[in-house]
């Protein structure tokens, strides 16, 4: 197995995880996922700022080209490019924040510029975003239906395929592969991932609603009440990137190691679990008889060689 920088150490094999007989509680996961994030929040969160600021400025780029070339930026072809854009850079963003958040639960500590770690291979990526892209276009192509109904008929689309990436990322399998696995693993697993899902999107309301109300009625008062909202907006965009974004991609990565490598480890207990991978205890042995046999292996090839 290949443990560089950009594969975690962790031994992850597609077939292993569609066997899994492993089904996650989705609160321990949350409670596990929130301990990892009060101590390694802010490489994630960086991680995503970046990724952010990145594809901000690609689609302002494309948006200056659409609109020299007189495109509509709001017609249909104007919005495929944008959306085009968006979709080819994000998908191996998102791909290096999951790998940041794998890092972080194996023990690792990650830094916001992991974020580009998987920039260089990004097809796979971009293959499984383009493909959940279009099947969540599905529904608004149906006649007669309207947006409103199309948008709850794409949401299981979603859901079901969800789990594709990070199992591109862990496995290095093919796009089918991972669609595939998504639809398998989450099927057998639905209750678990729903909670998990839903609970992240509370969250992530709680903060933006209340902020955007209040900031408004603030920002209607000239003087302070414009400080005011500048204040409750920058402290809701804090709390999502710092706190609820590294919720959300640790709590995906302890699904994956769960579900892929972790079904011989202790899952009654994740504090526990969590406590030992910060010290760093296993990971250490691990290391050391890696280099232990490395060397052993060597020396004997230098042996037959010689002989």
């Amino acid at each position: 197995m290949n443990n560089g920088t950009s594969q975690p150490r962790w031994n992850t094999e597609l077939k292993q995880g569609l066997s899994s007989q492993v089904k996650p509680d989705a609160n321990k996961v949350l409670f596990a996922a929130w301990q990892l994030t009060k101590e390694k929040r802010t490489g994630i969160g960086f991680g995503v700022l970046w990724s952010f600021f990145v594809l901000v400025a690609a689609v302002m780029m494309v948006s200056v080209l659409v609109s020299a070339l007189s495109i509509d930026l709001e017609g249909p072809a104007g919005e495929l490019l944008l959306g085009a854009t968006a979709s080819i850079i994000w998908a191996p963003l998102l791909a290096g924040l999951l790998l940041m958040g794998l890092r972080n639960v194996t023990g690792e500590n990650s830094r916001g510029t992991d974020a580009f770690a998987l920039l260089h291979q990004p097809w796979t990526f971009i293959g499984v975003t383009a493909f959940i892209f279009v099947a969540t276009q599905l529904p608004y192509l149906i006649p007669g239906v309207n947006e409103t109904t199309a948008v709850f008929l794409s949401l299981p689309i979603s859901f079901i395929f969800s789990f594709a990436m990070i199992i591109a990322v862990g496995t290095k399998c093919s796009i089918g592969n991972a669609l595939y696995a998504s639809v398998m693993i989450i099927k057998s697993r639905i209750a678990s991932f729903l909670v998990f899902y839903i609970v992240i999107t509370v969250l992530s309301l709680l903060l933006v609603l209340p902020a955007t109300v209040i900031g408004a009625a603030f920002a209607a008062v000239e003087g302070i009440g414009t400080f005011v909202a500048i204040m409750l907006a920058v402290g809701a965009i804090y709390a999502l990137l710092f706190w609820v974004a590294p919720l959300f991609f640790h709590g995906v990565a302890l699904y994956y190691t769960e579900i892929f490598g972790l079904a011989e480890q202790p899952t009654d207990d994740y504090a526990e679990y969590l406590e030992e991978l910060s010290r760093g205890d296993s990971v250490n042995d691990d290391a050391a008889e890696d280099v232990e046999n490395s060397n052993t292996t060597d020396k004997n090839d230098r042996d037959n060689f010689q002989a």
